[in-house]
Parts: C-alpha cells; sequence; structure tokens
C-alpha cells in the first residue's frame, strides 16, 4: 500500500538517497495522531512522517492523504524497523512511504536584510501580538514580567517551571551573555519544553543576523549539543540540533525572511505550533530582536565593534 508525501525536507531526500536500497534505515521511535518519528541507525537524527496541517520542519516528510497516515499510524508500535524500499521510497511493514515526486522544502535560515531604524517597530509589533494572541501557559507571562515590567504578573498563580523561566530570563536580561542560556535547555514540560522553544526562536535570530550570542554559542558547539542531549526530550534535542545546524521550520523561518514586513498571517502560523510552542518560540524570536537593538543602540556593529552610524542594514 503507498502513501504518497507531497513535501519533504530536500536536505533529507538528498541524504537518504545515499543509502542502499533495501537496507534497513532506522526504526519506529514514537507515534502521534499528526506525526510518525523514526530514528535513522547509523546517526542522530530523526525524520518525521506527518500530515498537511503540521507546520513543515527539517527532517520531515508531509502527506494530504489523512486517511491512510491515520491508517498507518494506528498499525505501528516503537522499534518497527523501516527500509530504504527504492529510490525515494520508505517500507514499513506493507506500506511503502513513496516521496519520489514531493515538492522539496528547505528549511535553511536565510540572512534577511532589516534596518536598524526598523527594529524598535518590530519588537513593538510582536509584543502586541504575543499580549493579544499569546498563550500565556509556558514562557509568555515571564517575559512580560521580565522584559515589560508586567506587574500584573502573579508569581504566586504561575507553575513551578515558570517562575524558573522568569529567574533565568532576569539572569540573561541583565548581560545576554550566552552561558545564561544553558538553564532554559529542557526546562519546562511536554515533548518540547517551554525554554527549548524559547531557545529555538532566539537561535535563529541569532543564526540570521549572526548575532554575538551565536557567535559565542558556535564556538563550543559540541558542549551545547551534549547538553542539550542529557537535559531534554529525544524530540527536543533533534530541533534544538538542526537549530543550531542553521535549520528551523517554516513558520519562523518565514518571519525571519518577511524582516520587517512580517504579516498578521505569518504570526499566526507560528502561534498554531503545538500548544504553548509557537507563542515560545516567537518570544525567542522577539528578545533576539530586542539584543540586536539594544546592540545598535549602543553604536555596535555586526563584528562587536562600535559605528557611528545609527542607521545601517543588517543584512
Amino acid at each position: 500500500m503507498y502513501l504518497y508525501m507531497n513535501e519533504v525536507d530536500g536536505r533529507l531526500k538528498q541524504d537518504l538517497a545515499k543509502w542502499e536500497i533495501g537496507s534497513i534505515v532506522g526504526e519506529v521511535h514514537s507515534v502521534f495522531e499528526q506525526a510518525i518519528n523514526i530514528m535513522l541507525k547509523t546517526e542522530e537524527r530523526m525524520i518525521t512522517l506527518a500530515v498537511k496541517s503540521v507546520t513543515q520542519a527539517p527532517d520531515m516528510l508531509k502527506t494530504t492523504n489523512h486517511r491512510l497516515f491515520h491508517q498507518l499510524a494506528q498499525t505501528l508500535r516503537p522499534t518497527k524497523v523501516v527500509y530504504l524500499h527504492g529510490y525515494s521510497q520508505l517500507a514499513i511493514d506493507h506500506y511503502v512511504i513513496d516521496f519520489n515526486d514531493a515538492n522539496e522544502w528547505c528549511g535553511q535560515i536565510a540572512r534577511p536584510s532589516v534596518r536598524s531604524s526598523s527594529l524598535k517597530s518590530i519588537i513593538r509589533r510582536l509584543d502586541g501580538f504575543l499580549s493579544a494572541n499569546g498563550k500565556k501557559d509556558g514562557l509568555l507571562p515571564a517575559y512580560q514580567h521580565v522584559f515589560l515590567n508586567n506587574k500584573e504578573t502573579q508569581t504566586a498563580h504561575l507553575t513551578i517551571h515558570q517562575r524558573g523561566l522568569i529567574k533565568h530570563l532576569a539572569l540573561f536580561q541583565q548581560t545576554y551573555q550566552s552561558k545564561f542560556l544553558q538553564s532554559f535547555i529542557g526546562l519546562g514540560i511536554g515533548l518540547t519544553p517551554s525554554g527549548d522553544d524559547f531557545l529555538t526562536g532566539l537561535l535563529a535570530v541569532g543564526y540570521a543576523y549572526q548575532a554575538e550570542y551565536l557567535v559565542s554559542i558556535m564556538h563550543t558547539k559540541q558542549e551545547w549539543l551534549h547538553l542539550m542531549k542529557q537535559r531534554t526530550t529525544t524530540i527536543s534535542y533533534q530541533m534544538l540540533k538542526n537549530c543550531l545546524n542553521g535549520a528551523v521550520n517554516d513558520g519562523i523561518q518565514q518571519l525571519l525572511l518577511s524582516g520587517d514586513k512580517f504579516t498578521e498571517h505569518e504570526l499566526e502560523a507560528v502561534v498554531k505550533i503545538g500548544s504553548t510552542s509557537g507563542t515560545d518560540m516567537l518570544v525567542g524570536v522577539v528578545v533576539g530582536y530586542r539584543i540586536l537593538h539594544d546592540h545598535y543602540s549602543q553604536g555596535g556593529n555586526e563584528d562587536g565593534s562600535k559605528s557611528n552610524c545609527r542607521e545601517e542594514r543588517l543584512s
């Protein structure tokens, strides 16, 4: 029985083509209503089969055939072996996952072009959207408490994880040193904890603009990957690892590409990710822009040196 995929991460398609047809590529890791995760055999890499409504992400293949997808998901259990059946085809039991004609997607974070004078407006718009549409069960109350001095956020009513997020966010705000970001790894609950979602948004902005905190992290990338693997879930580790490698989900990617011309629709596309994941990612994005704004307000160049020029492009 063939399940045809409509969209595939182009890099993943190229990498799978290097495998020998008929070989075991991995095994089923976890099965959810809208996603099936497969762990590859020879590397710490997870690929995901998903339905159309799931936001495209690195190492993901998507289908519009919900009926057959759910039929497949109901038959699967973790450790089920996955084979390379043919060129651009995977096989699980009697199902063939065919992505030969799927549209190829690229999750690489591009370098947008934004004027430093636009950063304040970007931050204001993101804050306004989060205030009106953000989900409050994750990191948003901590952000509003620390960065917006929102005293309406009563810490007594927050979860222990949210109070921890306030503490670590306040520490990071003081210096923006990357070492304080390690405390966010795995902080929260769920498949992708709030701290990891926040880091995804923040790292994506840092990667796009080569911010100082991202450059610092990349100097000790292996240490960061080791901490991520130790402290958080397998699924979240894969997300963070992809981000450190310069790839991010389509929602964040499109938002960054739009620079200061992003739309309400693009923001809504991010917020709909997971329960609070999209909101927490947006918080990471706005904090990233705040760091850029502070840097340029103090006359900084992209290389960290001082500049007399107030108006410059960040491309």
